[in-house]
């Protein structure tokens, strides 16, 4: 969790990339947020890793499905519960 004076660096994801954190982080399957969006198990799977990369290199590692629920809700992706 990130606390006053943590440096907080943003993930620049894709608006696409964001409906796909949002609805997998969320806890929707692959197919499921396939089946939502119009498009393939394996292009949601691309897209998980895209994101996954691109939180590793800001020093945010995402490594379990907890993990990109974690940075989902720090970038305003999903509400904090």
């Amino acid at each position: 969790m990130l606390t006053e004076g943590d440096e907080f660096v943003a993930v620049r994801i894709t608006p696409r990339e964001r409906q796909v954190l949002g609805l997998y982080a969320a806890g929707d399957t692959a197919d499921h947020v396939a089946r939502q969006l119009g498009i393939s198990r394996e292009t949601v799977l691309d897209h998980i890793r895209r994101i996954r990369v691109k939180y590793a290199r800001i020093q945010r590692p995402a490594h379990t499905k907890i993990d990109l629920y974690r940075r989902a809700v720090e970038d305003g992706v999903l509400p904090a519960p």
